[in-house]
């Protein structure tokens, strides 16, 4: 009887040590967005389909090989490209997105030519005043308010809203 017990204990553990499971292998994701201005307007990223994630958030727990980072869209900017990350056992990978602002330029017309040879000029949202036929660059897509200088003799006209759209 004695035998019998010291056999049982003897391939017992042996049973025990096949029949735990296999710890799997993961990593995980850090995402930073850029620029802090695309984060304040709400950019976020995800793996794989997931839940929606702020920037420097790292993703635990993701298995081993290769994932999907996407962004989202947010209203006057253009996200990154979606992109292929390797994740690596026990480490963290760090990846990046850059956010585009998007932006239009806006070109005025002053005539007739007389209140130009007068010195009329226009400026959009305050800003510095321009001659008839400039075009502004890298204006912020949405509204914004064009005011002509004033000049002795003529009216100048009032000021007016105008839509700018991503790269028009």
């Amino acid at each position: 009887m004695k035998m019998f017990v010291h056999l049982l204990t003897a391939v017992l553990p042996l049973v025990l040590l096949f029949a735990q499971p296999a710890l799997a292998q993961t990593g995980s994701l850090q995402v930073t967005i850029w620029p802090q201005e695309a984060i304040d307007a709400g950019a976020q990223w995800r793996v794989d389909g997931g839940t929606w994630q702020d920037s420097s958030y790292t993703e635990p727990n993701l298995a081993v090989g290769t994932h999907t980072v996407e962004y989202s869209v947010i209203a006057g900017w253009n996200e990154p490209n979606s992109q292929t990350v390797q994740i690596n056992d026990a480490q963290t990978t760090n990846t990046s997105g850059t956010y585009v602002r998007q932006t239009g330029s806006l070109q005025v017309t002053i005539w007739p030519q007389a209140a130009i040879d007068a010195g009329a000029e226009w400026r959009v949202d305050g800003g510095t005043w321009q001659d008839s036929g400039y075009t502004e660059p890298n204006l912020a897509v949405g509204t914004h308010t064009v005011e002509y200088s004033v000049i002795a003799g003529w009216n100048e006209p009032n000021s007016q809203t105008v839509q700018i759209n991503d790269a028009q």
